[in-house]
């Protein structure tokens, strides 16, 4: 409030946020919402500088920045040391697999959890958090913090990695230049999220209301 000004870090993620390579010019869902929420309080946006995923905190602490303003996910451990903002939008998680490789068929994240696979994860990112919780015995493929999302989808594909977990922009961005090499595994949550649990049960549901959908994780039981 005293200089007017947010001095905001980001984070070059596809589609959220974007940082052309050769002319430096930045856009994306978060750097225009952003910008607009500057607009809507009269008070200047200053994109200082990009900054890894585990790093923020600490350029939040000593204050290099105001604010980390790319989309973020929301975790318990990030939560310790800095607070969001409501969501803007909620990215479900998938898991990913090469296209040939048919060993994880109609297996859990559980069953993953096993020193035989090996994940690929961002140094700092969610799914190395996922993989703290979720995976602990799993090994490891981890690329640095200021990598590329779609690299471990590379990574993946040649065989440094037996699975990974990311969201459906980056892999459909990815494999709209590499088709047909990696492949996304289908669970009953993925069915209901893409909604086509509903649209099986409505094929058959003569008589209507006869079966409850059930509510997309992101909405509450209120709504």
């Amino acid at each position: 409030m005293r200089t007017n000004t947010l001095r905001c870090g980001y984070y070059n993620w596809n589609p959220a946020f974007i940082k052309d390579s050769n002319t430096g010019e930045l856009r994306g869902i978060f750097h225009d919402y952003v910008e607009e929420m500057g607009r809507a309080l009269k008070i200047k946006i200053e994109w200082v500088e990009e900054i890894g995923l585990a790093d923020y905190p600490a350029a939040l602490e000593s204050g290099r920045i105001d604010a980390m303003c790319s989309s973020l996910y929301v975790t318990s451990e990030r939560s310790r040391v800095t607070d969001f903002i409501t969501p803007a939008y909620y990215v479900p998680l998938h898991l990913y697999v090469r296209a040939d490789d048919m060993r994880f068929d109609g297996m859990s994240v559980a069953q993953l959890n096993d020193p035989a696979y090996t994940v690929a994860i961002l140094e700092g990112g969610v799914t190395s958090i996922m993989q703290r919780y979720y995976l602990p015995l799993a090994k490891i493929h981890e690329l640095p913090q200021l990598t590329s999302p779609a690299e471990l989808f590379t990574s993946l594909a040649d065989k440094k990695a037996d699975f990974l977990l990311y969201d459906r922009f980056t892999f459909e961005d990815y494999n709209a230049h590499n088709p047909g090499r990696l492949r996304r595994l289908t669970t009953t949550t993925d069915l209901h999220l893409t909604g086509a649990i509903d649209r099986i049960v409505a094929r058959y549901e003569v008589y209507a209301d006869s079966f409850l959908r059930m509510a997309p994780p992101y909405i509450s039981a209120t709504q």
